[in-house]
């Protein structure tokens, strides 16, 4: 992903993983350990994260690029302020997950399956 301040964000054709890797600095997250994801080995990294949801609203406006949850990715494209660089050789998706006490009040219980329902 970029932002809108990003060069990409307006013309990206002809652009290879290989050439995102190497030619642009990334915000890569700190704590990735699914091989899925880690495998992006970008060459100049201009910040690390630890939340994918604060790379997004933080990096936004800037010259790098990252590497985000589709569902959450998406959303951002739709408001126009990113754009999905190369979605079939550089995304993943995550799956959602909620704890909670075994005796959850029954109107907890619903939201949480609402908001499933969301994602």
């Amino acid at each position: 992903m970029c932002g809108r301040e990003h060069r990409l964000f307006y013309e990206s054709e002809g652009l290879t993983f290989e050439d995102l890797e190497q030619n642009y600095p990334w915000i890569k997250r700190g704590y990735i350990t699914d091989l899925s994801i880690n495998h992006v080995r970008p060459k100049t990294l201009s910040a690390t994260t630890y939340h994918m949801e604060e790379t997004a609203p933080a990096h936004s406006g800037g010259s790098s690029c990252w590497l985000l949850a589709h569902d959450l990715a998406k959303r951002y494209e739709e408001m126009g302020l990113m754009k999905i660089l190369l979605p079939n050789e550089a995304s993943y998706e995550v799956k959602h997950h909620w704890a909670y006490r075994e005796n959850l009040h029954k109107q907890v219980a619903e939201f949480l399956s609402q908001m499933t329902r969301l994602l």
